[in-house]
């Protein structure tokens, strides 16, 4: 015969579970306000990091924070349009695009305002690609991702936002032949196309 397991619970007091209960009500009373709080506190943290920010959005769409991503959606609009690093601006973009294509659940899926963000950071991103330079420069990991995101940007919305097919094709022709990019990027564009 099988062995019957059973399991047996005991309530008891824990001297730390004051402590615990009393530091997590910092954030606030009910569940919804210490989402809201934590992810205020991160977003004081994060600063311009559009990476990070991107993040942020995210977890405040599928927390419900409609509010909360408005604000974010503000910082990394203004964000992507100066961004300096390409490494932080493509994972963004792909973070960005994720949300756009596939949050039919909680309503980001294809809203204009994360459609023009991302339009936005596209055109940085180029902008961006076009000016990296080091032909003995070491891969850029984030780099490659940042030209698959933009393919991916102009496969998934192309025909919905106003991202040139064209001007990123010109771009990657131009960068993959080019002898002063580093061969990362050279790599990439001719992955790109």
């Amino acid at each position: 015969t099988d062995p019957m397991l059973e399991e047996v619970w005991t309530a008891r007091w824990d001297h730390r579970t004051d402590a615990a209960l009393i530091e997590a009500s910092a954030f606030g009373a009910t569940l919804e306000d210490a989402a809201r709080a934590s992810l205020e506190e991160s977003l004081l943290d994060a600063g311009f990091d559009i990476e990070r920010l991107a993040s942020l959005l995210g977890a405040a769409v599928f927390i419900g924070l409609g509010g909360l991503s408005k604000e974010i959606l503000d910082r990394i609009s203004h964000q992507a349009r100066a961004e300096p690093q390409l490494s932080k601006l493509g994972p963004a973009l792909a973070k960005l695009l994720g949300l756009w294509r596939h949050d039919s659940l909680l309503g980001s899926r294809g809203t204009e305002a994360l459609g023009r963000v991302i339009e936005a950071a596209f055109d940085r991103g180029m902008w961006l690609f076009e000016e990296i330079e080091g032909p003995t420069a070491d891969a850029d990991e984030q780099h490659i991702e940042a030209a698959m995101a933009f393919r991916d940007t102009i496969r998934f919305a192309g025909e919905k936002l106003d991202v040139s097919r064209r001007r990123a094709t010109e771009l990657m022709e131009r960068r993959s032949v080019d002898s002063e990019a580093p061969p990362a990027i050279r790599g990439a564009a001719l992955g790109f196309l």
